[in-house]
């Protein structure tokens, strides 16, 4: 199996620490925090978490309230596949709109799956947005939920990825 890093990438607050600590959980993996910089390689605020399932496979994110293109260029640039999280709520679409802006079509390109969180927020009666399925890139969108980990490792399906063995 050739290498591949990917890249959980979507807005702040939509869920992609969530989804990285819920799929090392899954696997039994530790989560190893990195330093993110900037093109101009200066450290940013936020923080980076990596997880490697295998000498293969490796997940990655930035936390916290990051918005910069300087700051997600250099990890959108070595992402072999990129898993886009979008918070389907009405008051997170501008959040969603503008991370999608900071995808060009070479990056768009490379995303592998389309995730939903906060389903469990939607249920209990947050408004879900009516344009929600036109940011999806026409690409079949999964839900994870944080009280049901095991959605987190159905994101997987279909990448060709290895599955947790216990």
């Amino acid at each position: 199996m050739s290498e591949r890093r990917l890249l959980i990438f979507g807005p702040p607050l939509a869920g992609k620490r969530s989804m990285l600590l819920g799929l090392a959980a899954a696997f039994g993996q530790p989560v190893a925090p990195f330093e993110a910089r900037s093109v101009a390689n200066e450290l940013v605020a936020g923080f980076g978490l990596r997880l490697a399932l295998d000498a293969n496979v490796t997940f990655e994110t930035v936390f916290g309230v990051v918005w910069a293109t300087t700051v997600w260029s250099p990890l959108l640039e070595r992402a072999s596949d990129i898993i886009l999280i979008l918070d389907p709520q009405d008051v997170r679409m501008y959040a969603n709109r503008e991370m999608l802006g900071l995808l060009d079509w070479k990056h768009r390109t490379r995303v592998c799956s389309v995730v939903q969180t906060k389903a469990d927020l939607v249920e209990r009666g947050m408004p879900m947005s009516a344009d929600f399925a036109q940011l999806t890139l026409n690409m079949p969108v999964q839900q994870v939920r944080k009280d049901q980990p095991a959605s987190y490792v159905g994101v997987l399906n279909g990448l060709g990825l290895p599955r947790p063995s216990h």
